[in-house]
Parts: C-alpha cells; sequence; structure tokens
C-alpha cells in the first residue's frame, strides 16, 4: 500500500500517510499499515492531524477514514463511528463502521483492500445521509415523510423544479426504506414460503432504493456540472458546424474565382485553351489571390483539386459546364 503523493521524505516501509486539512501540509502517518489496527493510536492520529487518506500506487481511488462520537443524541453515549469514503474522480461511495467493525480487520491495508474493491457490505452510510436530508426537507422521520400527492407544473413553480425532483426522490426513498423495514419485521415472525418472501421483499425494497439514492447522489454532487458539460459541448459543435460551414463557403468560392478567372485570361487570349488547363487555373488562382487575399490565405496549394472538383461537378453543375465551355473534355483515344 502507498500513500499519497508528498514533497516530503519517509520511511521505506511507509505505507500511510495523515494529511492536514491545509491544502499545501501533507504529513506522513506514523501509523504502520500491516500491524494490528491500534484504535486508540488511530483516534489520535486523527483527531490531531484530521482524516487519514489512504491510497494504493497505480490506483485511482482514494479511501478516507475518520473517527467520530456517535450521533444519536444520548449526551451518554460515546460509542465510537468510523465514516469511510472512497473517492474516485466525482464519484464516492460511503460507509459508516463501529469501533468493533474496524478492529475486526487484520490491519490497515486489509481495510484498504476492502474499501477499494467495494467489498464492505453495510448501508448505514447512505441511510444515515437518507435520514438526515430526510429530517432537513420534511422535518420528520424517514417512516413519517409523506407521499407527495401531486406533482405537476405548479408544484414545481411553488417550489423551484430543483427542490421538487429532490423531495420526490426522498419521499420515494423513504417509503422504501419504511416499507423494507416492515419486510424485516415480517419476515422475523413468519415461517416457511412467507418468510422467503418476505426475505425477498427486502432484497426488492433495498435494491429499489440504492438505485434511487444513486439518482440522488448524482443530483447532488454531478448534475450541474455535467448538465453544463453538455451544453459546453453543443456549443462547441455548433461552432464547428458553423466554422465548417464557413470553410465550404470559402472553399465555393475560391473555385468560382478560380473559373471566373480562367474565362477571363480565354476571352483575353483565346491561345490559351493550346495549354493545360490546370496551368491556366494556377495564373487564375494567383490572380484572385491578389484581389482576395484574406479567402487564399488557404487554399494555395489546391488548385488541382480544386480544377477536379469543378470538372467532376462537385462543385456545381453551372461551373462543370462553364469550364467544358473553354475546356472541353478530350475524346478518349482510339485503339489501334
Amino acid at each position: 500500500m502507498g500513500g499519497l503523493p508528498d514533497r516530503r521524505p519517509r520511511r521505506s516501509d511507509q505505507c500511510c500517510e495523515d494529511r492536514m486539512t491545509e491544502p499545501d501540509r501533507e504529513i506522513p502517518s506514523e501509523l504502520d499499515g500491516k500491524a494490528e489496527i491500534d484504535f486508540e493510536a488511530l483516534s489520535s492520529a486523527i483527531k490531531t492531524h484530521g482524516p487519514l487518506r489512504l491510497a494504493k500506487p497505480g490506483l485511482p481511488y482514494i479511501v478516507t477514514i475518520d473517527i467520530q462520537t456517535c450521533m444519536c443524541g444520548d449526551g451518554a453515549c460515546q460509542n465510537k463511528l468510523v465514516p469511510i469514503w472512497r473517492t474516485h474522480g466525482v464519484f464516492t461511495m460511503h460507509w459508516l463502521l463501529s469501533q468493533e467493525e474496524v478492529e475486526e480487520y487484520p490491519c490497515l491495508d486489509d481495510l484498504l483492500d476492502a474499501a477499494i474493491g467495494a467489498n464492505i457490505i453495510d448501508s448505514r452510510g447512505e441511510r444515515l445521509i437518507i435520514e438526515m436530508q430526510a429530517d432537513q426537507e420534511f422535518n420528520a422521520e424517514y417512516h413519517d415523510v409523506p407521499r407527495l400527492t401531486c406533482i405537476c407544473a405548479s408544484c414545481a413553480a411553488a417550489v423551484g423544479q430543483p427542490t421538487l425532483s429532490m423531495q420526490m426522490l426522498l419521499s420515494q426513498l423513504s417509503r422504501l426504506l419504511a416499507e423494507r423495514d416492515y419486510a424485516i419485521e415480517e419476515a422475523d415472525q413468519s415461517f416457511g414460503d412467507e418468510a422467503a418472501e418476505f426475505t425477498s421483499q427486502v432484497f426488492d425494497f433495498g435494491f429499489a432504493a440504492g438505485r434511487i439514492y444513486s439518482e440522488m447522489s448524482v443530483k447532488q454532487s454531478i448534475e450541474a456540472d455535467a448538465l453544463e458539460g453538455l451544453k459546453s459541448l453543443e456549443t462547441k459543435k455548433k461552432r464547428s458546424k458553423a466554422a465548417g460551414d464557413r470553410s465550404a463557403q470559402d472553399r465555393q468560392a475560391r473555385r468560382t474565382q478560380i473559373l471566373e478567372g480562367m474565362e477571363n485570361l480565354v476571352a483575353l487570349n483565346p491561345a490559351l485553351v493550346r495549354i493545360k488547363s490546370l496551368d491556366v487555373a494556377k495564373i487564375a488562382a494567383d490572380d484572385a489571390a491578389k484581389d482576395s487575399p484574406k479567402l487564399w490565405r488557404q487554399g494555395k496549394g489546391q488548385i488541382e483539386e480544386y480544377l477536379g472538383e469543378i470538372r467532376r461537378g462537385e462543385a456545381g453543375e453551372d461551373l462543370k459546364l462553364r469550364l467544358k465551355a473553354i475546356f472541353p473534355d478530350k475524346p478518349p483515344r482510339k485503339a489501334h
């Protein structure tokens, strides 16, 4: 295991590092990632330096470990909770473990591996977030959150579309968690097929809640940036199209100027039809570049290509016929 890179020297066996909360101050941790977890030492390091941040060389994940006192509201409760986050770019997974559950891991290396591999089976972190947001939004515990009975344009206008969207998701989540709790209670009190049915419902409710929680997390964390990104891509696409349209217009203007110049040259000196049409086209292009230097900042090396496009009709049937009028197609040679 390797810590995130820092600018300070470290011991060769250093594998974890505590991080100060200030962005430019990083200090190596004295914790040994391969030793048995000493919860008191871990708690002291986090209290002194802030959450512990762990990583492995070559992997994109950052695992953050914090230790907090239980927030159950009971002043006598001094139980320790261990929030753990696994971050990769804008995506984050949350877990909430107890001191005893952390100490079940042989060492910090194993805990890091479990977090990186998402092998910590625990939903308390997400449930705590849901409960806190339900309390903030509806001032109620999740099993008392009201179901939204009306979702219309007037509702969206009254509270704002983002708020209504979040209320919808929280209402759905709260209902699913409440139904999951009921299914768990019924499964505990049932037997046989009935117990199996309630157990299946527990999974279904939990899985459905997980999908909605993912949508809520996306809305809260990356949706605004994603929409800005899509808007930027659309703007870029429109600019590219506009640039392409302008480029096509300029190309057609250069081909038109070449043909007009060829017509003028032949009109002044009909004997020019005896030389190659490409040579006449190059003279016409040189004259056009003098008259329209901005237009001819590009394309001076493509005269033969422009002439071929005119001859094949790719520049329009009108230019093709006009070229034929001064330089008719040569008849095919007869076989001997």
